[in-house]
């Protein structure tokens, strides 16, 4: 029993000598700031289609990796939202948005966009925006 005190004796000394100020503070909070949401997203309608385009500044272009495209689903408790596409820098800078097409006519989609930075953290979603699917 007396071997067993000592042993734990031991061990807390051990413990608390490593504990000291020479390593320095440590970190009380972890800042980050999130990329911002893509400005000016809207959607246009065409045949069968919707095509989704948003505007997004160079220099926070230079700091993404990929936008995420969700579809929302209003009739779900707070709009649940599913992930459908995702868009490379490369093809953001081609088209400056996305098209789904052979969608269904006369109905509407709605659908929210956010930026992915180069470690992959997804930043702020830009609000949902809806558009509704015409037929020829």
């Amino acid at each position: 029993m007396l071997k067993r005190i000592s042993l734990y004796a031991v061990i807390v000394l051990f413990l608390l000598s490593g504990c000291s100020d020479e390593h320095g503070t440590s970190p009380t909070s972890f800042e980050y700031e999130a990329l911002p949401a893509p400005e000016n997203f809207e959607i246009t309608s065409a045949n069968y289609s919707l095509t989704l385009s948003w505007d997004y500044s160079p220099e926070k272009i230079a700091l993404t990796k990929e936008f995420f495209v969700y579809v929302v689903d209003p009739n779900q408790y707070g709009g649940v939202i599913y992930p459908v596409d995702t868009l490379t820098v490369a093809d953001y800078n081609t088209s400056k948005g996305c098209t789904f097409d052979k969608l269904a006519a006369n109905m509407e989609f709605c659908f929210v966009v956010s930026a992915v930075d180069l470690s992959g953290i997804e930043g702020w979603r830009a609000e949902a925006e809806c558009g509704t699917t015409t037929a020829p």
